[in-house]
């Protein structure tokens, strides 16, 4: 009976040893998989940090094109955009599309591009215009006016930069933000994303 005892004991240990060594590596592997889930959680809340416009590019362009008239500016036109051009910033890769190039006579310049991440989710609308001996020609500010009207901007925020000494303006406006940025006696750079 002794030798039986002595026999079961180490095969008991044994197994119950092996249990316990198949639990832990169970559990290290969940432990694992747990820290995985949330470094992937992670990784997505970065990308995820623009918020997307709540229209299509389409939309926005229809809807400028209705406006256009009333404010005596040239429509964009549909087969004109450009294609998506993959760009570096400094916040990383997007892809651009210019939806609208002006240059008039005094060489002065109006360019309205759109950004888009890398699944060319449309997330920013970017303008820059330029005026001989000014900020903006008068056509640029027609077409700036234009964008700002779409999105139910406030223009006083624009007059407000554009009558003092400061060179750039953040605001919330409705479901937008905007940064406003002059370089004084060239150029007029403005940047709106939704809140």
């Amino acid at each position: 009976m002794k030798r039986v005892l002595l026999f079961f004991i180490p095969i008991i240990s044994i197994t119950t040893l092996s249990a316990c060594s198949s639990n832990n590596t169970t559990s290290k592997e969940k432990d694992s998989e747990v820290i995985e889930i949330e470094e992937n959680n992670e990784t997505d809340d970065v990308d995820n940090t623009k918020k997307n416009f709540s229209f299509t590019i389409d939309e926005f362009v229809s809807a400028y094109n209705e406006v256009a008239l009333s404010f005596e500016n040239e429509k964009i036109n549909f087969d004109e955009i450009g294609d998506y051009k993959l760009t570096d910033t400094t916040e990383g890769e997007i892809y651009k599309k210019e939806l609208l190039k002006e240059i008039d006579e005094s060489n002065s310049t109006f360019i309205l591009d759109a950004s888009f991440d890398l699944d060319k989710n449309f997330y920013r609308l970017n303008i820059f215009t330029t005026g001989s001996g000014n900020i903006s020609s008068e056509q640029g500010m027609r077409n700036t006016l234009a964008v700002l009207h779409i999105l139910g901007i406030d223009f006083k925020h624009l007059n407000d930069l554009l009558y003092n000494d400061e060179e750039s303006l953040s605001i919330i406006d409705g479901d937008y933000s905007v940064q406003i940025t002059k370089i004084p006696d060239f150029s007029l750079i403005l940047n709106i994303e939704p809140k």
